[in-house]
């Protein structure tokens, strides 16, 4: 007499939770269905299963992911409000009152007669230390918060910071800021783009040993395109991608919504291209 389970199947009907590594098995029923029908009913069950998996480790990574990045930014964001407090101490207390001491030391110093001319020498001497010192002071805390950006706009501070740059160096500087008086970013945008040229010329100066840097600011509809460009030595791009200096700007980069790529060679210069997504 035929076995009429030999045609049948049993299998149990599954159903998925919203935890898709989790599976149920809610009864066993019987079916009939044929070996291949069988095979790949389960490869397709398998298929889900492995499907619903990876959506969620995708998801568990890009939400890994997108805090890792919102805590960058927020340690950035910290790292300006610190130096915004620490340039407010200083200007407030420590240069004002160092200000104050050469003219003190003129007044004390300056018209005694009975000094010799060794003693006026020195005393000369120390003044110009001590201007020296508060004019060093006042460019740090200018680093720390430029002042011109709250006052004057991003081209007016990225202008003082390459004339500085001129003099503190002797290295040319050509900048160009065509059709940036059309746009208007805010402060946050603006400190991380002037950090960007700043930390470039920072390092043009200690590693470049270049004679002519090119800074090129301009909006390009939905973009701001910067490029910073120099005659120095160069370097092997694939080797110090990755090193410190490198990675301060690419991070400045990424924290406002761009793309930054760097060409370089030895003997050959390097230049930096930057395109930041911005609405004009």
């Amino acid at each position: 007499m035929p076995n009429p389970a030999a045609n049948h199947t049993k299998t149990g009907l599954i159903y998925f939770n919203t935890d898709p590594s989790v599976i149920r098995v809610i009864r066993g029923s019987c079916f009939t269905a044929s070996p291949k029908s069988v095979i790949f009913t389960l490869a397709y069950i398998i298929k889900v299963i492995v499907e619903r998996r990876l959506t969620a480790e995708v998801v568990r990574r890009r939400r890994a992911e997108k805090r890792v990045r919102e805590l960058h930014h927020e340690l950035l964001r910290s790292q300006e409000n610190e130096r915004h407090r620490i340039a407010l101490d200083l200007h407030d207390s420590v240069i004002q009152e160092l200000s104050a001491v050469p003219l003190e030391y003129e007044a004390l110093f300056g018209y005694d007669k009975r000094m010799s001319h060794r003693a006026v020498a020195k005393s000369e001497e120390l003044n110009d230390i001590l201007r020296n010192l508060v004019r060093s002071l006042r460019s740090l805390v200018y680093g720390l918060r430029p002042p011109a950006l709250d006052q004057l706009g991003l081209v007016s501070s990225v202008k003082g910071l390459c004339e500085d740059f001129i003099k503190e160096t002797g290295i040319a500087v050509t900048l160009l800021c065509a059709g940036m008086d059309r746009v208007n970013p805010d402060y946050e945008v603006s400190i991380h783009i002037y950090r960007i040229i700043q930390e470039a010329l920072n390092n043009i100066r200690k590693h470049a040993e270049a004679d002519h840097v090119f800074v090129r600011m301009i909006p390009s509809h939905p973009h701001i395109i910067l490029k910073i460009q120099d005659n120095g030595r160069g370097f092997d791009a694939d080797e110090v991608l990755d090193e410190k200096r490198i990675r301060g700007m690419k991070e400045r980069v990424r924290f406002i919504d761009g793309h930054i790529s760097i060409e370089s060679s030895p003997g050959n210069g390097t230049e930096i291209h930057i395109r930041l997504n911005f609405k004009l």
